[in-house]
């Protein structure tokens, strides 16, 4: 799993934190604790590297699908989630006779809520992402349609031109950005050959219309 420099970041002060903690645990180990003792402390530790952790799978997966509400919004539900453990913990270890079952169930359904949470976050980002990219998309259509218009064609080639317009008006807006660059590139040439179209072009101009006729169809196959 690739990093980025964030991720490194969680991952070298989560391994610093973890030593920190078991360092001054181990250096009062010489006393005798009871049992809410060693579990308040292991759940402190846990609550360290859920924290961590859950920082660098956020960062990780936000960064692949752009998802800033994810990053931010997640961010914080897993650091609030990491501070109520920590504090149920540290609470835990001073109630002398507190019941392991009640601290362990305050932690799953604590675990539970924060998951839930966490989840709406990953749907809205992930939903409020699509309708970017479906609006970026269809900028890029409008584009597309735009430069073929520029396109100085008479029939038969006109009449290519517009079924290839009405193609790419309802092609998938997922693909749309695709097929950017190789689009521009031919139409480029497309618009030079047309505007000094002669018979001795004629072959050139229609190998440029079958490239661009088959580019919607080339990217939804994919």
């Amino acid at each position: 799993m690739k990093m980025n420099r964030m991720s490194v970041v969680y991952l070298v002060a989560g391994v610093l934190s973890v030593v920190a903690t078991l360092s001054i645990f181990l250096v009062n180990s010489n006393q005798e604790f009871a049992i809410h003792i060693w579990l308040g402390f292991f759940a402190m530790l846990y609550g360290e590297v859920a924290f961590f952790g859950g920082m660098i799978l956020i960062e990780k997966y936000a960064q692949e699908r752009n998802l800033l509400i994810l990053k931010t919004g997640g961010g914080i539900v897993v650091g609030v989630y990491a501070l109520l453990t920590f504090l149920l913990s540290f609470v835990y270890m001073n109630v002398e006779y507190a019941s392991p079952f009640t601290f362990l169930s305050f932690l799953a359904i604590l675990l539970v809520y924060t998951l839930i949470v966490e989840s709406i976050f990953v749907l809205v980002s992930r939903r409020v992402f699509k309708k970017e990219v479906r609006g970026q998309a269809r900028e890029a259509v409008d584009k597309y349609l735009e430069e073929l218009d520029l396109i100085e064609a008479q029939e038969p080639y006109l009449s290519r031109i517009t079924k290839l317009k009405e193609k790419i008006r309802i092609m998938d807006p997922r693909q749309a950005e695709a097929i950017g660059e190789s689009f521009y590139q031919t139409v480029g040439e497309l618009q030079e050959q047309m505007r000094v179209f002669s018979s001795e072009n004629e072959m050139k101009v229609n190998e440029l219309l079958a490239t661009l006729e088959q580019l919607p169809d080339s990217q939804n196959t994919q």
